[in-house]
């Protein structure tokens, strides 16, 4: 059982970090979030996030972290409408893609060396 004092101290915590969010997000750049059809759109980066969620790379430094920060701060940008923040989640993503590349070239190498290595 958990004394009241946590849980007060839990909301207080997350009061003060929702009061941070809220003056870094506001309303602009309305023509990124400005239509339905944009928002749609938007929905489809919060889904690649989450999919590169997914993936069971737990031993690799990063690769939930990063997605999850294009979840979050695109997610956080739509509710905003906050067009500044849907277009770093949308840079976020092409970094985290890259850094996947990354490891996925040097898995793939380490595959075809260790192939070569067997063979002889």
């Amino acid at each position: 059982e958990l004394p009241p004092k946590f849980f007060r101290a839990v909301l207080e915590g997350a009061s003060k970090f929702i009061g941070w969010i809220e003056r870094r997000l506001h309303p602009r750049w309305a023509w990124i979030t400005g239509t339905t059809a944009l928002i749609r759109l938007h929905g489809l980066l919060v889904c690649a996030g989450a999919g590169l969620l997914l993936l069971p790379l737990g031993g690799i430094p990063f690769t939930n972290t990063l997605p999850a920060l294009v979840v979050v701060i695109g997610t956080l940008g739509m509710m905003e409408r906050d067009g500044a923040a849907v277009a770093t989640a949308y840079g976020l993503l092409l970094a985290t893609l890259a850094y996947f590349a990354v490891f996925a070239g040097a898995a793939i190498e380490l595959i075809e060396k260790l192939k070569q290595w067997l063979a002889g």
